[in-house]
């Protein structure tokens, strides 16, 4: 009988091209239900975790019962950034303490925690994390639990509309388009929770922004969503789960979490992968190599040629997980994940075929397939493609 190795979960960024040079990073992942692939980990057996990405990478790792070492690698020095210091951080006793080094506390208290940690590094935190830019959605779920401010903001202004609504020809659209503080500062005095001039000075800037959600939200307000009430952001997130922190926790503190930058579509890229791999004591366990295959990151002849350097490395039950977006909102993206054992892919078509499959479901099936796992000579349902 053949001993049972999941894939390596492989750290890369997502959501973006990080095989071009000009393209975004995101430390704190865009994968907001990354938790889902909590069936698939349960799955795998003993052996190391290999990922790519940043924040969604310790949160997969904190799921694995079975995880003997977690190796994370990415070809962007950001990415490569926020892990090291993550990692470090990690040394807090709890997720508590974690949380406080995370988003609160003074370089002072890092220092406690660790001596490798710069004020260049916590400069960069403070830059990248803490008041990260753009698409701040995740985090903004891990801190503070709620994800569109616009809500509340329009609430308030909505509720002044009645006594100038003549001024914006009765018209709550035209008057979110064009509404001005001094429209509606004296409005107010008799307010329980009135509208406060950073509130609307926070609105105006966004609603001028060419980048912001704002002008979607007032065009669409069906779209305007406070996922944090929808969504189920806290499974398999280690800030929510003291288990699954201590997991972390306790890697780290064995020295048994590798960090690595490398370039996976190139072949010494794929040595250097492999040799770390070698080092450790352990087969592959599990493989997340995301949304990898996509022709804007490696393109999936690169994507297989990596993945066949890694497949001797594992066993028949190793496990590979992609990843795939599926549905869009304004700054707010959802993903599916799917799982396939190794002995699974040996039976894939020879030409490259994922991309064009996911991308070419019935959209209603999409979120059907999420979390399946196809084993041992499981076939896709490549019928269901649209022609």
């Amino acid at each position: 009988m053949k001993k049972a190795f999941v894939f390596l979960v492989v750290l890369v960024s997502l959501s973006s091209p990080i095989f071009s040079k000009d393209s975004k990073v995101f430390p704190v992942s865009t994968e907001m239900q990354i938790g889902r692939i909590k069936t698939l980990v349960d799955r795998a057996p003993k052996g190391i975790f290999l990922t790519v990405g940043g924040e969604r990478a310790f949160r997969g790792a904190s799921m694995f019962e079975g995880i003997e070492h977690l190796i994370i690698f990415d070809i962007s020095p950001e990415i490569i950034r926020f892990n090291t210091i993550n990692r470090e951080l990690l040394k807090a006793p709890s997720k508590e303490d974690y949380k406080r080094l995370r988003w609160e506390g003074a370089f002072t208290e890092w220092q406690k925690i660790s001596k490798t940690l710069t004020e260049d590094d916590f400069k960069w935190w403070d830059d990248h994390v803490r008041n990260i830019k753009g698409y701040d959605l995740p985090e903004s779920l891990n801190r503070y639990g709620q994800g569109n401010r616009f809500i509340k903001v329009r609430k308030k202004l909505l509720a002044v509309f009645p006594e100038v609504s003549k001024k914006f020809n009765n018209y709550d659209k035209v008057f979110l388009e064009y509404v001005t503080w001094p429209d509606i500062e004296n409005l107010q005095k008799n307010s329980n929770d009135p509208l406060t001039k950073e509130e609307f000075e926070w609105f105006e800037k966004e609603r001028e922004s060419s980048s912001s959600c704002i002008q979607k939200f007032i065009d669409n307000p069906s779209q305007a969503i406070d996922w944090g009430q929808v969504i189920d952001y806290k499974s398999g997130n280690y800030l929510f789960d003291e288990k699954l922190y201590q997991r972390l926790h306790k890697l780290v503190l064995e020295n048994k979490v590798t960090v690595v930058q490398l370039d996976l579509a190139k072949q010494e890229g794929i040595d250097l992968l492999v040799s770390h791999i070698k080092k450790q004591q352990s087969k592959l366990a599990i493989v997340d190599l995301d949304n990898l295959y996509r022709y804007s990151y490696m393109g999936e002849e690169k994507f297989r040629n990596a993945l066949s350097a890694l497949l001797c490395l594992g066993a028949d039950n190793s496990i590979l997980i992609l990843m795939s977006n599926y549905i869009d909102y304004p700054c707010a993206e959802f993903s599916i994940y799917v799982g396939f054992t190794f002995e699974n892919i040996r039976y894939w078509p020879q030409v490259p075929f994922f991309e064009v499959f996911i991308n070419s479901l019935p959209h209603d099936v999409l979120p059907l397939i999420n979390g399946r796992l196809y084993e041992g000579k499981d076939e896709l349902p490549f019928y269901l493609m649209k022609q």
